[in-house]
């Protein structure tokens, strides 16, 4: 419910800012309708797929929206600046598309790939989220490029009398933003270089602080009733987390070996030793074993153990499947092949939970080691709660991070082959590595934790700061093949380019902003990176990708 509150409020905050800069109800209304139509193709496609509604269709609908915005406003955008220099109808439709349509291409293409990169996470949930998230954006480029034209012809937009004033205001206040930087980037590229490097090393020093770790409890604040009552269970119970240990053999009545009981008793014993604040209870065949024969030795202290000797040990196990089967049976298999060790901890995340796992499992190998030359087939392995959830939230993290990687890379070739040139390839690729360094490096500095929720701001990352990057190159080459200078080429886009990837930028920014209240901490970081990285891209376009132009002095 508080997901579904957030939603819609992030929803009516962007049509208002929406409407509020580009000051026409019909282009709210379209903006509206390309939007809607994108969600509902996703909800249809989550239907016939079978995908459930949760947490990552909600963060599906947030990719999408994103996309689906950009594209919508950059068009828009254009119209509204071409109209406010004089042009006629079909001359501002034919400058604007002529421009945009290439650029809406490019982007919703690199776009889909950075989300498409989720599809490679070993886990079904996320691999699904970033098919449909991926189809969604492309479906938004589709509407943008083909229902958007028939729209804006049939009905062509223009401010309302009444918003006209607040447009203009509007308008003007990032229009002499725009021509601030562009008076700056005039008169000061290369302290803007150096600025940049500065802090590019700064953030590259946080990013060498990131953990990778995911703990449960700490999705939630201090007063919230789950975390309170994780800690109850940690505090006063046998803890939240839970540690399973198989054993197994393929020789009948292998549990009926007093040395084999004692191998369990030790490794018992060495879970204690290396974890004494974390072990909260031990279970195996051996509790009933050692309690029935403290019970027949008149309850001596010194008697609940395991017994030496075999026959002793069967008679043992005899009494316990007459009184107590139903309980033996959950720890031991009917045969005596196969047998369990449960262990309750307290909770732990995902980066302790590798910890125990490459600390123990060695352990393990040496306790069952002189059990081999009677049982050769015997084997212990890890699994349960931690040992689970270690290898999954780890798998997702580092693959996260490979297929993003792998994405970033194809997409950096896309960029040099599309521009024709590896100068304006690579100089494409270095603003798009800044939003990038500046997320991962205030998480770094700030003590967040590269978690699965904070990992998703990466596809967002990667399409926000192309997209921007694509429609301000884009429009550079074309101004540029027109005769323009450099510097007139970069004034003229930033003029133009500017004051779309500022709006966008905006509306975006709004979206994010009503998830940063939400109880669950791992959606509101998310919020917040995802706030930090759109900016962070507007200004990677704004003022360092010029700057490099103008210094570099780049054509072609």
């Amino acid at each position: 419910v508080e997901y579904q509150m957030s939603l819609g409020t992030a929803l009516i905050l962007s049509l208002i800012l929406t409407w509020f800069l580009l000051g026409s109800i019909r282009m709210l209304i379209w903006s509206m309708l390309i939007f809607m139509t994108c969600i509902l193709g996703v909800l249809g496609l989550a239907g016939w797929t079978g995908w459930p509604i949760d947490l990552s269709l909600y963060i599906a609908f947030g990719l999408i929206s994103v996309a689906a915005i950009a594209d919508v406003v950059h068009v828009l955008s254009g119209y509204l600046y071409f109209q406010q220099q004089g042009l006629k109808h079909m001359q501002v439709m034919r400058n604007v598309f002529s421009k945009t349509a290439m650029a809406c291409l490019l982007t919703s293409i690199t776009t889909a790939i950075g989300i498409f990169s989720l599809y490679f996470i070993n886990l079904k949930v996320i691999q699904t989220m970033g098919l449909l998230a991926g189809i969604g954006v492309l479906f938004a480029f589709i509407l943008t490029i083909i229902l958007l034209p028939v729209l804006i012809n049939m009905f062509p937009p223009g401010p309302s009398k009444r918003h006209t004033i607040s447009l203009n205001k509007a308008l003007r206040v990032v229009q002499s933003i725009i021509l601030i930087l562009e008076k700056t980037n005039e008169r000061y590229p290369k302290s803007i270089l150096l600025c940049f490097s500065t802090v590019s090393i700064f953030l590259i020093l946080g990013t060498s602080r990131i953990e990778i770790d995911t703990v449960f409890k700490d999705y939630f604040p201090i007063e919230s009733g789950v975390r309170q009552t994780v800690e109850l269970m940690d505090d006063q119970f046998i803890g939240s987390e839970n540690m399973e240990i198989l054993f197994e053999s393929e020789t009948e009545g292998t549990f009926k070996d007093p040395e084999v009981l004692q191998s369990l008793e030790s490794i018992k014993e060495t879970l204690e030793t290396l974890y004494p604040q974390l072990v909260t209870h031990n279970l195996t065949l051996n509790n009933q074993v050692k309690l029935t024969h403290q019970k027949l030795n008149q309850n001596q202290t010194d008697a609940y153990s395991i017994p030496n000797q075999a026959d002793m040990l069967a008679q043992l196990l005899v009494l316990i499947e007459g009184g107590d089967y139903e309980n033996l049976e959950r720890m031991v298999s009917l045969d005596y092949t196969q047998a369990r060790m449960s262990v309750s901890l307290k909770t732990v995340g995902s980066k302790k939970s590798v910890e125990i796992l490459n600390s123990f499992q060695p352990e393990l190998e040496r306790i069952i080691q002189p059990l081999k030359s009677k049982y050769p087939d015997f084997k212990a392995t890890v699994t349960g709660g931690v040992g689970t959830w270690a290898r999954v939230f780890d798998a997702i993290s580092w693959s996260q991070i490979q297929s993003f990687g792998l994405a970033f890379l194809i997409i950096s070739l896309i960029l040099i082959f599309v521009f024709g040139s590896l100068k304006l390839g690579f100089l494409a690729i270095i603003p798009n590595t800044f939003p990038m360094l500046t997320v991962f490096g205030l998480m770094g500095w700030s003590g967040f934790k590269l978690d699965v929720t904070t990992l998703l701001t990466a596809p967002i990352v990667i399409g926000i700061a192309v997209d921007d990057t694509i429609h301000f190159l884009t429009h550079y080459r074309i101004s540029l093949k027109r005769g323009e200078s450099i510097e007139e080429a970069i004034n003229s886009t930033l003029r133009e380019v500017g004051q779309a990837i500022t709006v966008t930028t905006l509306i975006l920014m709004s979206l994010f902003v009503c998830f940063i209240p939400v109880s669950h901490l791992g959606v509101s970081r998310f919020s917040i990176l995802a706030l930090v990285a759109v900016f962070s891209a507007l200004l990677a376009d704004l003022v360092l990708l010029p700057a490099m132009l103008r210094v570099f002095k780049i054509r072609t």
